[in-house]
């Protein structure tokens, strides 16, 4: 395969044979980028050079696209088979880790207290760091419990966050739509005012009207006030807020109560079903009681 050129003064033309190897593609590749680097220093019409101009871009636009292109595929190829090899290679250096259960942990695997307490088969499925990994710490001594827990209390804490900041926002924009509410002294100023009148007396009256409304505005917001800070309403809070004091200190004392009971013998070994796995009811009664603390 080969690129003629022909520059004579009647015709000049690009011919290009099919069935081109690399090399022939880079040289040819080579050769029209010089065209089109030195068409404008020939001394030729524009109908000519625009010809050979656009057959040259042409060429080189098809195949430029193509080799990137290969490229572009041979890399992308490359690197999920070097991603896909990692991960077999780290399926097989992770045979020593267990996700099924130990034999002697078979036998009290179905107990119902292992079961409550998700032990036994429940801590190997994939929901318990069980499933992952028989090593309660990393190599660097980060304990991966703890990991679990830390990324349950962020989530937590990250949704609260966006709940409290969407509230307060639909709170502000609530507010902004209720324009009579707004800039109250403003609307009543300068809109309270009649432009059309011309007659000193009228005018004295109607800013007498407006002084006496202002007034009343005033009267009523001071009125307002006297009412928030009315004795019932301050006796009616305080009372509340003692028993809900009362109620956070009775749950208190609730839960340090269970807790001392389950670490009883009675609780560990020798005592009933109940008095073994009591505690998860108790804070379930325990929990609807007590006020909420947001």
């Amino acid at each position: 395969m080969h690129l003629v050129i022909l520059l004579h003064s009647s015709d000049t033309a690009i011919s290009i044979e099919e069935e081109e190897t690399p090399e022939e593609v880079k040289e040819n590749m080579r050769l029209n980028k010089q065209i089109i680097e030195t068409i404008k220093l020939q001394p030729w019409r524009m109908k000519k050079k625009y010809k050979i101009l656009r057959k040259a871009k042409a060429y080189v636009r098809k195949h430029e696209g193509e080799l990137a292109q290969s490229k572009r595929s041979k890399d992308v190829f490359a690197k999920y088979t070097l991603l896909w090899s990692r991960v077999l290679r780290g399926a097989e250096d992770m045979t020593g880790m267990r996700k099924e259960i130990k034999s002697e942990e078979k036998e009290s695997a179905l107990n119902l207290k292992n079961i409550w307490d998700f032990e036994g088969y429940l801590k190997y499925s994939p929901i318990f760091y069980g499933y992952y990994s028989n090593q309660e710490k990393t190599e660097e001594g980060y304990r991966v419990p703890l990991a679990y827990f830390l990324t349950s209390i962020a989530v937590y804490i990250f949704s609260f966050f966006a709940i409290l900041r969407r509230m307060a926002e639909n709170s502000r924009m609530s507010k902004l739509s209720e324009k009579d509410d707004e800039c109250t002294f403003a609307w009543k100023l300068f809109t309270g005012w009649d432009y059309m009148i011309g007659n000193p007396e009228t005018a004295y009256n109607k800013v007498a009207s407006l002084v006496m409304g202002f007034k009343e505005a005033i009267l009523e917001e001071k009125e307002k006030k006297k009412e928030e800070k009315s004795w019932k309403l301050i006796s009616i809070r305080v009372a509340a807020n003692f028993a809900v004091f009362i109620l956070l200190a009775s749950s208190a004392y609730a839960v340090v109560l269970v807790v001392t009971r389950s670490q009883e013998p009675e609780a560990q070994e020798n005592g009933t079903w109940y008095r073994q796995n009591e505690v998860s009811p108790r804070f379930s009664l325990v929990d609807p009681g007590k006020p909420g603390t947001s």
